[in-house]
């Protein structure tokens, strides 16, 4: 595990299998300066079910080419990603981009087997 530091506060990092990593607060600079953990704890595992998440970035050429971000139980996880290629059609045609909400399924219950499969269309 290591820390990042921004403008927020300090983050405890860690890489997930599969690729991806989670970021957890330990010191936010957006709320006062305490501790959130005295000692670094193991992190949450969220669930491997369909779920929304932002896009991060996206990388057409490679094996993954979505990576995805979400918040479960106040620890932002990274997640990469393969892509439908009714997905990838959406991006190289511009309806698609960085930032949109889309829905990632884990095949066969497998951390490393996230799929995006649709856009969410944001409607609130």
């Amino acid at each position: 595990m290591k820390t990042e530091i921004d403008e927020l506060g300090e983050w405890l990092v860690k890489d997930l299998p599969g690729g991806g990593k989670y970021r957890e607060c330990i010191k936010s600079s957006a709320f006062g300066d305490a501790d959130r953990a005295s000692a670094p704890q193991s992190p949450p595992t969220p669930p491997l079910c369909t779920h929304w998440a932002v896009i991060d970035s996206i990388n057409i050429g490679s094996e993954k080419p979505a990576r995805v971000k979400r918040t479960w139980e106040g620890v932002e996880y990274t997640v990469d990603c393969y892509t439908t290629e009714s997905v990838k059609d959406q991006y190289l045609a511009g309806d698609i981009a960085v930032g949109d909400y889309v829905m990632v399924e884990f095949l066969e219950d497998r951390a490393d087997m996230a799929v995006v499969f649709a856009k969410v269309y944001k409607t609130w």
